[in-house]
């Protein structure tokens, strides 16, 4: 019996901290597809004085506000008008309750989406999250 209650520690241990990590990765996929999405906007209106608010209008549509107990930076939104390089990235801190309680504290999630456009073509997305 005092066996039993000594493994069963560290398998609630090992689960909660499962349980942390597909919340952290769950909202990663969210994080990174709100992203593209709004850097795909951008980039569409590129020229557009006002692409920078259709860029955060995009993102929030696409990632509400404390989606599974996240927390998002705001975003990043950097162009390079000579290469045609619009770069957009954010970072959010996913509250991990099991995490905290074993001391390792709160997982945090970035992602940055690069738009190339070059001249009478559409925007080509690379993606990168981690």
């Amino acid at each position: 019996m005092v066996l039993a209650m000594m493994a069963a520690v560290p398998l609630a241990c090992g689960a909660g901290l499962g349980f942390d990590a597909a919340r952290g990765y769950i909202v990663e996929a969210r994080l990174s597809r709100a992203l593209d999405a709004a850097a795909l906007a951008g980039g569409r209106v590129h020229v557009d004085e006002q692409r920078d608010g259709h860029v955060r209008k995009f993102f929030d549509a696409a990632f509400p506000a404390g989606y599974l107990g996240s927390s998002p930076a705001p975003l990043t939104i950097f162009e390079d008008r000579a290469t045609g390089v619009l770069v957009v990235r954010t970072s959010t801190r996913v509250n991990a309750l099991f995490r905290r309680m074993l001391g390792l504290g709160d997982l945090t999630v970035e992602a940055r989406s690069v738009i190339r456009r070059t001249r009478g073509s559409d925007p080509v997305l690379t993606s990168q999250s981690s």
